[in-house]
């Protein structure tokens, strides 16, 4: 019998998963994960080079001629299971097997986080539009405790389409036909 040799190991919902060096701290790794935008969870696997206590408890015993061609049988019908199935990945399996807990980690500054999420979501956003841009359009009329709203809008995207949005974005549950943009320009005038 030998001690069993184990590695820590960080994983993440989406599958990604690292073996820790031995020198690293875990703390420091999972307060790092906001920086990514990241959840994860640490599991902790045994090396696979360990002799095994049932194999040794088999092997004590005095039957073993008797129950060799079970265990050769048992084998190979595991080992055929095996190559059907598609294999999980440790982290996979530890996001199902595990219930989310009441325990987790709490994000230091969630409105720097939250703000990321919206510039991800921006950014993605215009790079499928391609060429365009936000636009703001004022509604005071139809809300007045919120003036304005904005849009990321397309260069090919038409009036009716910006009008749907906007009413969308209001809660305003009524036709667009009776809707029109205006653009309205300030001159600026100088005082001399």
């Amino acid at each position: 019998l030998s001690n069993p040799e184990y590695t820590l190991w960080e994983v993440h919902e989406n599958g990604d998963e690292r073996c820790l060096a031995p020198n690293e701290k875990p703390l420091l790794v999972q307060l790092n994960w906001h920086k990514d935008d990241r959840e994860g969870r640490f599991l902790l696997r045994a090396h696979h080079n360990t002799t095994s206590v049932k194999g040794i408890a088999c092997g004590l015993n005095g039957n073993q001629k008797r129950f060799s061609k079970k265990r050769r049988k048992r084998t190979e019908k595991e080992a055929s299971k095996k190559q059907q199935e598609p294999k999980l990945r440790a982290s996979e399996e530890l996001y199902k097997a595990l219930p989310p807990t009441t325990f987790t980690r709490t994000i230091s500054n969630p409105e720097i986080v939250m703000k990321k999420r919206r510039e991800k979501k921006i950014a993605a956003k215009l790079k499928d539009l391609g060429q365009g841009g936000s636009l703001k359009i004022y509604g005071y009329e139809l809300e007045p405790s919120r003036p304005y709203v904005t849009l990321l809008v397309s260069v090919r995207d038409t009036a009716r389409k910006i009008l749907e949005e906007v009413l969308e974005k209001y809660g305003v549950n009524r036709n667009v036909e009776e809707f029109v943009l205006v653009e309205v320009t300030f001159q600026s005038t100088l005082c001399v």
